[in-house]
């Protein structure tokens, strides 16, 4: 799975954390039956792809060890998240240029201009 996002402020992690619950539930979970995607709501978007394994702890080549409960790592736009700003679990980013969102056998690759993040979820912390 590979799409592009466009510029704007990004939560990244497991997308249970950021996403607002009407969205989480009513519109990726009732509409779109929980799928690996792109998917664009209120003019704005989010991205979803699942993990290799499940829920675990997952260390980025950030350093940074991304939680998940849901089995699943995604970028959320910060007008799509429950919250002003986040505190754990996963980072926020802001890209100037589009964005590409990537994640094949468990393996996230997200890159943009000067910015490089891989999460491999084949390996638990």
């Amino acid at each position: 799975m590979k799409c592009t996002l466009p510029p704007g402020r990004y939560y990244i992690g497991d997308i249970c954390y950021a996403l607002k619950n009407d969205i989480y539930d009513d519109i990726w979970g009732d509409v779109y039956d929980y799928s690996d995607g792109k998917f664009e709501v209120d003019n704005s978007v989010f991205a979803v792809a699942g993990t290799k394994y499940g829920d675990g702890g997952y260390k980025g080549s950030n350093g940074f060890i991304y939680d998940v409960d849901a089995g699943v790592i995604g970028m959320v736009h910060e007008k799509l998240m429950k919250m002003d700003h986040y505190e754990g679990g996963g980072t926020m980013h802001t890209f100037t240029e589009n964005v590409s969102f990537s994640c094949y056998d468990g393996l996230f690759i997200i890159e943009s201009n000067n910015f490089y993040l891989k999460i491999n979820t084949d390996n638990e912390e």
